[in-house]
């Protein structure tokens, strides 16, 4: 508000005014709370004009402009240059920076006194600082290589060498005849015949040579014949000869045999004949027709087995894995029943257990199901914590497992890390044959077992072996198991007629 009056009161000068302007630019004035020393001159200014005179309009002259304080005040001076160019290199906070780009100056930091540029920078790591104060930088010099002192400074040697006499020889020219083709072809066969061969072979980086010295004087030279100096002084080895060693020791080396490597592996016949502490043991199924089916699954001491189901809805599969826990648990063994698709605490599940469960069984068989008060990853971990408890665990299905955990796979997190047990997972087939969780689900099991599926008719519907490593029935799939009858199908037998 002050800087509008200011640019009024400075507007009145030679100027017509009537004198009801005049008030009320003294009224706006006479508003204002905290008045500055501006605001009282042009206050008492106006107001000893008004009281001197009683005219109704004046030509005024002022005889004093008011500077406009602030922002809106006019630059009383140029700007500086900025002190530093883009792409210069500078020093900040004593690391070397890029100016990508340099601010102008507001007018703000004009009108408060701090006449600093602000520049962005860029380190060479890639890192960007904006803003920074002019006075913040510096120029960058480079620095000057420095002389090195102490223990790692190069040793100076200085060594007195004797005065080098001038020796003046009388050279005579002789006149030699041109030589003729055949001289020229004589003397060019002589130069190739007598030219050394250089052999190849690899220079060692670092030639040993013990030296002693001899200290031999100009006038030692003239007095003793070379014979006795060579007697005084100590032989030392050529490079040719030192070359000569280094190759006879290299051959020295690679006639020495080489030390034959051991087989890191069991062969077979170690495997075949090497003790063994126990017998391989077997699950033990009590149902004639389930143990025929199955064969002879093993309990392995490193690892675990895995059966694999997988059939179009409403083939049986649920009813099959049922029946298939009760099996086992008749035979003593622990199980339990992952139910993450039907639930376990509701009449669907429970009905099935009524059904399949002996009231033997029920006390060996567990069913379980997910909980919405847990998180996936906690659901994920309460399966991966408890299986060690169980000898048989089935899993309804594969697909769930993926939803609580997509990266978990059956060969690393179930079939390798767990010793001794048997796995039945259940996978859903869609149209079209495709798998829910991958293709890849169904072939992972040392037993894969499918199902054909009859939706006119549930008792239509079997479970066939597709794979089993530990049944040698032949042909294998001719067992077919019913999950409504709970037995094996009779084979078709050829009748000769």
């Amino acid at each position: 508000m002050i800087n509008s009056i200011i640019q009024k009161y400075n507007a009145l000068h030679n100027t017509l005014i009537d004198r009801s302007s005049l008030e009320e630019l003294l009224t706006s004035l006479n508003s204002i709370k905290d008045k500055t020393k501006e605001a009282q001159y042009m206050y008492d200014r106006i107001k000893h004009v008004l009281e001197s005179h009683t005219d109704k309009s004046f030509n005024i002259k002022l005889s004093k402009k008011i500077i406009v304080q602030g922002l809106n005040a006019p630059l009383t001076k140029k700007l500086s240059k900025p002190k530093f160019k883009q792409g210069q290199k500078v020093e900040f906070k004593g690391r070397v920076c890029i100016v990508t780009k340099a601010k102008k100056i507001t007018k703000r930091d004009f009108h408060s006194g701090k006449e600093n540029y602000k520049y962005n920078l860029k380190y060479s790591n890639g890192r960007k600082v904006e803003n920074v104060l002019e006075s913040n930088l510096k120029h960058f010099t480079k620095p000057k290589k420095r002389k090195t002192q102490g223990l790692n400074a190069p040793e100076q040697i200085t060594v007195d060498l004797p005065p080098i006499k001038k020796v003046t020889v009388d050279l005579v020219e002789h006149k030699v005849a041109p030589a003729t083709k055949l001289q020229q072809v004589q003397q060019n066969r002589n130069k190739i015949a007598t030219k050394p061969q250089q052999p190849n072979i690899s220079y060692p980086d670092v030639l040993s040579i013990e030296k002693q010295e001899v200290n031999v004087s100009s006038q030692h030279f003239a007095t003793k014949p070379q014979q006795e100096i060579n007697k005084n002084a100590t032989v030392v080895a050529t490079i040719p000869q030192q070359l000569q060693q280094n190759r006879n020791n290299i051959a020295t080396e690679n006639q020495q045999p080489l030390k034959q490597k051991s087989n890191p592996f069991k062969t077979s016949f170690q495997l075949l004949n090497q003790e063994q502490t126990e017998p391989t043991e077997y699950f033990k199924i009590l149902n004639e027709d389930l143990a025929l089916f199955l064969g002879k699954p093993e309990i392995k001491k490193k690892g675990s087995l895995v059966i694999t189901l997988d059939s179009e809805e409403g083939g049986g599969k649920t009813h099959t894995a049922y029946q298939f826990a009760n099996s086992f648990a008749e035979a003593g063994y622990k199980g339990v029943i992952f139910s993450f698709e039907e639930g376990a605490d509701n009449s669907l599940s429970k009905e099935k257990q009524k059904k399949y469960f002996t009231e033997q069984t029920q006390h060996l068989i567990s069913v379980v199901e997910d909980s919405n008060e847990l998180t996936n990853a906690e659901n994920y971990q309460m399966i991966t914590d408890n299986i060690d408890y169980f000898d048989f665990i089935v899993i309804d299905s594969w697909a769930k497992i993926l939803e609580l955990n997509s990266k978990a796979k059956i060969d690393k997190d179930f079939r390798k890390k767990y010793n001794g047990k048997l796995f039945l997972i259940i996978n859903q087939r869609v149209s079209g044959g495709a798998m829910r969780g991958g293709t890849n689900v169904a072939f992972d099991g040392d037993i894969i077992l499918k199902g054909e599926v009859d939706r006119e008719d549930f008792s239509n519907n079997f479970i066939y072996n597709h794979k089993n490593r530990y049944n040698d029935y032949h042909p294998l799939k001719e067992l077919k198991y019913s999950p409504f009858y709970q037995k094996l199908l009779p084979t078709k037998q050829e009748v000769d007629i």
